[in-house]
């Protein structure tokens, strides 16, 4: 099983944190802000 730490920054697409509790949240961006869907990130 993977780490959190080794795919964490395996999406360039998406940003990936984990709770204390175990918890894991994506969020999608372009460059840091709101995804831009387009013929990439599809």
């Amino acid at each position: 099983m993977s780490t959190f730490h080794r795919y964490k920054t395996a999406y360039p697409n998406a940003q990936l944190t984990r709770t204390p509790d175990g918890v894991l949240e994506v969020r999608f961006r372009t460059a840091g802000e709101k995804l831009v869907f387009n013929g990439h990130t599809h």
